[in-house]
Order: structure tokens, then C-alpha cells, then sequence
């Protein structure tokens, strides 16, 4: 008997792995494509294979993706669409369509559902602050650069501002097939006052941005344990 609970305990394991392993490799593949560019036919079948079940069990759209074009999302990084043989589109989160081919399922979460719609809904200050930023504020890159919330993390202020709201009542939609969005118009408003009188934006180069989130992860760890 505890031979078998061990088994099963290695092969969740190993799932897993193979399924944080899929994920990155597709994501790295992704990152390789610019908007306006059509996806290798190659790319296309390795990633039908993943994206697939999840387009059509929650999508609505059926069939088998042949072509992939990439299209600017509203914060001008590259999104996919996938279009089967009757050039039906859909988009997909990676890392949704992933979890649903391992594990057949999809937890709702409904913080996190939120936590989305948050984002995309202060988008539009984003890119304002966008055009206003020289550089990346650390070492002065003037190459890409990446907007931080800093020194009060994002999920800080998100925390804070919904911490005396019911998240489960508060209902989001779809816009333009690629964003989310509060679907409350009062308190989407009221969402974007809050970040805007509360966020400190700065912009960092990728390479300074990505150790910056390491260095956060590591301290978040630290506490955990």
C-alpha cells in the first residue's frame, strides 16, 4: 500500500515537471515571434497539440489549428491567434492550455480571474507612463524595457484594494478577445483611480527586470518558510 501511495506521489511528480518543462519551452518559442509575423508550420503543429483541447473545450472554437499569426495586444507584445481550416480564431493562455492538457481539468480561480482583469483594465496608464520613460531606471538601457510597479509590488496594491470586497461576486468579461476586464463599470472606475493615485511605475531593461523579479521571488520563499 505505500509502495503504491509512493508511486503515484513520483508520477504526480514527474507530471509536473513535464508539464512546468512544456510550458517553458513553448513560452521560449513564443517569445521568438514579433506581431505581424506568421508562426513556422512546424511551431503550428507543436503547439495545436498543447493548445488545442483547451481552445475547443473552452473556447467554442473546434477543430485542428493550421495557422498561427501573431497579432499586438494593447501592451504591444506579440499575442497568437489559433485559426482552424474554416478560419475560425482564438486566443488561449499558455499557461491554461497547458495545465488543461496534463490534467484534463481547470480549477476557477476567481482571485486570480480578477487579478487579470485588474491589469489589463490600467493598461492605458501603462502605456502612458511608457511614453514618458527614458530608458531603464537601473542601468540606463535604452533598448526594451519593462514597467515595474516599484516600491509597493502590484499584487500589493491589488491586495489592498479589494481586501474589504466579495472577489467571488464581482464579475469580469472578455474585451476584444484578448484582454480582461471588470465588467462593473463603476468599480472599474474605481479600480483605476485607486492605481493611479496609489502605483509607483518605473521602467527597467528585460535583463534588470527579470533579476529584480528573481530577487522578489527568493525574499517570498524566504518568508513562506
Amino acid at each position: 500500500m505505500y509502495i503504491r501511495r509512493g508511486t503515484v506521489l513520483v508520477g504526480r511528480m514527474e507530471k509536473k515537471r513535464s508539464q512546468k518543462k512544456t510550458l517553458r519551452d513553448l513560452k521560449k518559442i513564443f517569445h521568438s515571434y514579433k506581431p505581424n509575423m506568421v508562426v513556422s508550420k512546424a511551431h503550428t503543429k507543436l503547439f495545436s497539440k498543447y493548445v488545442d483541447p483547451y481552445i475547443n473545450e473552452h473556447k467554442g472554437r473546434g477543430g485542428t489549428t493550421v495557422l498561427i499569426t501573431v497579432n499586438r495586444s494593447p501592451y504591444n507584445t506579440p499575442v497568437f491567434f489559433y485559426a482552424n481550416d474554416n478560419e475560425e480564431n482564438a486566443t488561449a493562455s499558455l499557461s491554461r492550455a497547458v495545465v488543461y492538457f496534463y490534467r484534463g481539468t481547470l480549477r476557477e480561480n476567481p482571485r486570480r480571474n480578477l487579478y487579470d482583469a485588474c491589469r489589463d483594465d490600467i493598461r492605458e496608464q501603462i502605456m502612458v507612463h511608457k511614453k514618458k520613460a527614458r530608458g531603464c531606471s537601473k542601468c540606463g538601457e535604452n533598448g526594451k524595457t519593462e514597467t515595474d510597479h516599484f516600491p509597493v509590488p502590484f499584487c500589493d496594491l491589488f491586495n489592498g484594494a479589494f481586501a474589504d470586497k466579495d472577489i467571488k461576486k464581482i464579475v469580469i468579461k472578455r474585451v476584444d478577445g484578448v484582454c480582461w476586464s471588470i465588467a462593473d463599470n463603476g468599480l472599474r472606475d474605481w479600480w483605476q483611480r485607486y492605481h493611479r493615485n496609489h502605483a509607483t511605475l518605473r521602467e527597467l531593461c528585460v535583463s534588470c527586470h527579470s533579476e529584480h523579479s528573481s530577487t522578489q521571488r527568493q525574499l517570498a520563499n524566504r518568508k513562506k518558510k
